[in-house]
């Protein structure tokens, strides 16, 4: 838990434990006593509230997914309340997602959920940490929107964005055991499925 909150702060999100959401400072609310929400070991054992504003609510849901917690979130919204869930009973969509990305990161790819705004500012950003003939793997912030609901599981099928080795691609996302359409030329983007069938 204390990994996903530093996470989420390295994103520029203020945390708190304060009832207040500073005008334009992208912000999580604590509950003021969060102990009895965790077990002896350190483990979440009850459904964890949330307070959040002034940010892009997609962004904290990848956050808390990289470190394979469940974040209950309207994603239409921009504040409300959150739910991190304890004791949930199958990893969500997004969570195997995410760990496919951290082991092509481990890799030497740009691998990120939710990266940019759109494909163009991700790529720019690709571009400017690696050079052009960087290596990646990225979703932009309205295929999240479309493709996730409040849990992270996929209701539609994920665009990714990519550059680098195909066949290691689509090996380490096949890992997640959605299924993957994988593109045939290299201007086509892969796709992660919502459901058991592939695209037609």
């Amino acid at each position: 838990m204390e990994s996903s909150l530093r996470r989420v702060s390295s994103l520029g999100w203020l945390i708190s434990q304060e009832r207040q959401i500073l005008e334009g400072r992208p912000t999580v609310i604590l509950p003021p006593e969060i102990e009895p929400y965790f077990g002896a070991a350190g483990e979440l054992i009850r459904d964890l509230p949330l307070g959040w504003g002034n940010g892009m609510p997609s962004k904290i849901q990848c956050a808390f997914a990289r470190f394979d917690l469940c974040l209950k979130i309207d994603l239409e919204e921009d504040a409300g309340e959150a739910v991190v869930a304890a004791g949930k009973r199958e990893r969500t969509d997004l969570c195997r997602i995410v760990e496919a990305l951290a082991s092509l990161e481990a890799l030497g790819y740009v691998a990120e959920a939710d990266f940019a705004y759109t494909n163009s500012s991700g790529w720019s950003d690709v571009h400017e940490r690696n050079g052009a003939d960087a290596k990646a793997v990225f979703w932009n912030s309205q295929a999240h929107l479309d493709c996730f609901d409040s849990e992270g599981m996929l209701v539609d099928d994920l665009p990714l964005q990519w550059s680098g080795d195909l066949e290691l691609i689509a090996r380490t996302l096949r890992g997640t055991g959605l299924v993957i359409e994988v593109p045939e030329v290299r201007e086509q983007v892969f796709y992660i499925c919502s459901d058991e069938e592939a695209l037609d």
